[in-house]
């Protein structure tokens, strides 16, 4: 599971606490498929999924509207892989939990969190000393 270093940080403290967030929420899948595979998950799975997807969501939307707000000009492309990403977690979400459940949260959780760093890394740091936090 990834864990939060000093170098995902972006620049504003609001995003950092919230990829932190998203990696807590993450954090919480890893610790269900680490319990006895003998008990049935998919429930409190799909709980903490749909939690994640919905803070996602809002964090996502929060970060677009601060690029706006700051007229960034890789907001376009940036939108994009936030879209593409919803509808991918989207499909996740459609996967059959009683048939593998520990297969089904791994895939979700694998997915989600080296999206996540990937995205913080390769795409949100173009934005670093460019986006002003909002007052």
């Amino acid at each position: 599971m990834v864990e939060w270093k000093d170098e995902y940080s972006v620049g504003i403290k609001l995003i950092d606490s919230q990829h932190k967030k998203l990696l807590t929420i993450a954090k919480k899948l890893m610790i269900l498929i680490s319990t006895s595979e003998s008990f049935d998950h998919s429930e409190e799975a799909a709980n903490i999924y749909a939690e994640l997807v919905s803070y996602t969501k809002e964090h996502l939307a929060f970060e677009e509207r601060l690029m706006l707000l700051n007229g960034y000009e890789g907001f376009i492309e940036h939108k994009l892989q936030h879209d593409q990403f919803i509808a991918s977690m989207d499909e996740l979400a459609k996967m059959d939990m009683e048939y593998n459940q520990r297969e089904a949260i791994l895939s979700m959780l694998t997915f989600v969190s080296e999206w996540i760093v990937d995205h913080i890394q390769g795409t949100d740091v173009k934005y670093k000393g460019q986006l002003k936090e909002l007052s």
